[in-house]
């Protein structure tokens, strides 16, 4: 997994600088947005911090960020400076692209692998251009919605699609509401229990019971279960917990590949062990047959 990828993507991000997604279709990361189809609809600020977080969030760090680099210019000595404290605040005010246009906005990504489509919704921020002759800043967006899902990690054709189903969900609700992304992967390890059968009354206790088999597999579903706690009774988990849970999760899911290899290895050697017990018995019969006939 590469969690500097969907780092880059956590909040706005340059829509020059999008970058390439994996796709869920072929899983090749060719997955590119494809500016011309974009379309956008205005939306007011007010409505747009009721119901977007990542958007209120921003701008209240933006506002602050702004805030003190006026109070630390404003300390000092001399009427230059604190004028120039405002003016550079008011031109900063101007460029940021949360002070500009906002948009909902749709699209499609396109992949340059397999040719298939995903469709992706969002906000989009069009910075004010301060002059005709003033170059014109990148916009920002960031999406909220994927359909279908892009998979955030490789999941094998061997892991159970109870779990698949529940993690896919926990990719899908990432980008607008980790919260709810948290609480899918805390269901995502109970179908895992489930699939192992693991004995226990609670979600604890039967990780527990792994320890004997799978303890390092056990240690970190433990792990996993806090930040799925969290995201079901809390509100303390962000997208970089998520990316490393998801990391782990990929760890932890690569047993049934090894159940699967075990399974393989074992069929071959039953097929070695038939076939060479068979030729060590022919050789051992013409010994017998001589040995009586002498």
């Amino acid at each position: 997994m590469n969690i500097n990828l969907w780092k880059e993507i956590v909040s706005f991000t340059e829509l020059k600088k999008y970058p390439q997604l994996p796709c869920p279709h072929c899983l090749n990361i060719k997955l590119t947005l494809d500016e011309t189809s974009i379309q956008k609809r205005t939306i007011s600020e007010e409505i747009l911090k009721k119901n977007n977080r990542k958007y209120r969030e921003q701008k209240n760090v933006n506002v602050k960020k702004n805030k003190n680099q006026i109070e630390q210019l404003s300390q000092g000595d001399g009427f230059w400076l604190k004028l120039l404290a405002v003016a550079g605040s008011t031109y900063m005010d101007l460029i940021d692209p949360f002070n500009g246009k906002q948009f909902l906005f749709n699209s499609f990504f396109t992949c340059e692998n397999c040719n298939a489509s995903v469709t992706a919704t969002g906000i989009y921020l069009q910075p004010l251009k301060l002059s005709e002759q003033a170059p014109e800043k990148s916009p920002m967006i960031k999406i909220d919605h994927f359909s279908p899902t892009i998979p955030m990690i490789e999941i094998s054709k061997n892991v159970p699609s109870d779990i698949h189903t529940e993690l896919n969900d926990a990719f899908k609700h990432f980008h607008f509401d980790p919260l709810s992304a948290a609480s899918k992967l805390r269901r995502a390890i109970e179908q895992f229990c489930v699939d192992f059968q693991l004995k226990g009354k609670n979600l604890h206790q039967k990780i527990c019971s792994l320890k004997e088999k799978y303890p390092e597999e056990a240690e970190y579903l433990e792990a996993l279960k806090l930040i799925g706690n969290e995201g079901t009774h809390d509100h303390d988990v962000s997208e970089i917990d998520l990316l490393h849970a998801f990391e782990i999760v990929q760890f932890v899911l690569e047993i049934y590949d090894r159940k699967a290899r075990y399974k393989e290895t074992q069929s071959n050697y039953e097929q070695l062990v038939s076939k060479f017990d068979e030729v060590k018995i022919q050789l051992r019969i013409p010994k017998l047959v001589k040995s009586q006939v002498n």
